[in-house]
């Protein structure tokens, strides 16, 4: 009985591991295509970005002057929201705000709700009637192309909003490492690889665009002031108001992370806990892409009953060559080079961990963020926050 069903698994992933092969061909790699097709656009077309932002620093700055210089039309807006004068930034940008027609800082005030961000959010929201929203993190390098895909996504009147996957550049500290490998390696790639089978039913917020009268329809950003993930919510709003959402062409670009080891682990555990918190019966779909963590519970299966060893490991082999390879052609395609030893060493002993680490999120309700600890209801409600002790 046991030979019979380690045959048959081995026969499933050997077929469901080929399938991988084309979809990751056919689909993550057209993605990921450097030229999107050129369309001229319509300048009566209005579209206002806002940048939440706290503690900004100098590559916030060089950020923000990239976002100004990347607006698609000469009347697009950027809103640079802080909660009040005390930022860092709030003098260079005002110093901004005096050279440039159609950029602006807001000051949001004391938080609305618990979380400060959405409020930031919401502050900028109310002063703008432009026909599409942008919402993206203060970090993030954006280019003319991720606008241009937006728009172009945007005719199809059925999507109420889209977003690009984020794609993190090197970095030097292990924790970077491990925060890279699995948000570019696993998130970006699950998601595009199952986008035509599953119905995204959020949004991730590097970059996220509305239609906003889908998103007002939708409770607008007041309906997301007490929920941990303001963009997976804002997601789930818009998908159960009747819109699709999509996810664009082009990624957008995150800094190196500079997290040690631990604190690493503790945002992949935040991240777990949001994940399954948002996504919903989404989160049923997340093991498909782990490809190489289901091979690798077969091959503990062989070895304990001694059925199919070589054949299991020799599908391990093929699986984690595919993975490895995936990952750095994404690389190569996106930042013109390898990553390091470790990052790809990160990404190949994660696969394996896979199934273990997704089957924690049914476990965790709890993340410890920026000196607090937060439980976390259905759809991502903070439902209370305590100060770590």
């Amino acid at each position: 009985m046991v030979s019979i069903l380690i045959n048959i698994l081995v026969v499933i992933n050997l077929i469901y591991t080929a399938c991988i092969v084309i979809l990751f061909s056919f689909n993550v790699v057209a993605k990921y295509r450097k030229f999107l097709k050129k369309k001229i656009f319509s300048e009566s077309k209005t579209i206002t970005t806002i940048v939440p932002l706290k503690n900004g620093c100098e590559q916030t700055l060089i950020n923000i002057k990239m976002l100004i210089a990347s607006q698609p039309f000469e009347n697009s807006r950027v809103i640079i929201s802080v909660e009040d004068q005390n930022e860092p930034l709030f003098n260079e940008l005002k110093l901004i705000e005096r050279r440039e027609n159609n950029f602006e800082v807001t000051i949001a005030g004391k938080p609305a709700g618990v979380n400060g961000k959405a409020s930031n959010m919401l502050s900028a929201y109310n002063i703008t009637d432009s026909e599409y929203v942008v919402f993206m993190d203060a970090d993030v390098l954006v280019q003319k192309d991720n606008y241009y895909d937006m728009l172009l996504q945007f005719e199809d009147k059925n999507y109420g909003a889209v977003f690009s996957t984020a794609f993190y550049k090197h970095s030097k500290s292990m924790g970077g490492k491990m925060i890279r490998a699995v948000a570019n390696y696993f998130f970006g790639e699950a998601v595009l690889l199952f986008e035509s089978v599953i119905k995204i039913n959020y949004c991730a917020g590097a970059f996220m665009a509305f239609r906003k009268t889908a998103l007002d329809e939708a409770g607008g950003v007041k309906a997301v002031l007490n929920f941990i993930s303001d963009d997976a919510a804002l997601g789930n709003n818009v998908f159960n108001a009747d819109y699709k959402i999509k996810i664009l062409n082009t990624p957008v670009f995150m800094p190196g992370e500079k997290l040690n080891t631990w604190q690493s682990i503790n945002h992949l555990a935040k991240w777990i806990v949001i994940v399954n918190k948002t996504m919903g019966k989404n989160y049923f779909f997340v093991p498909f892409s782990f490809y190489t963590g289901n091979i690798f519970l077969i091959l503990i299966l062989s070895v304990l009953t001694g059925e199919r060893l070589l054949f299991s490991l020799l599908l391990l082999i093929f699986a984690s060559a595919f993975r490895l390879t995936s990952a750095a052609l994404q690389d190569i395609m996106l930042t013109g080079r390898f990553a390091g030893f470790f990052d790809y060493a990160f990404t190949i002993l994660a696969g394996y961990l896979q199934p273990f680490i997704w089957l924690s999120g049914f476990f965790l309700n709890k993340l410890s963020w920026a000196g607090k600890i937060y439980k976390i209801g259905k759809h991502g409600k903070i439902l209370s926050v305590n100060e770590v002790k």
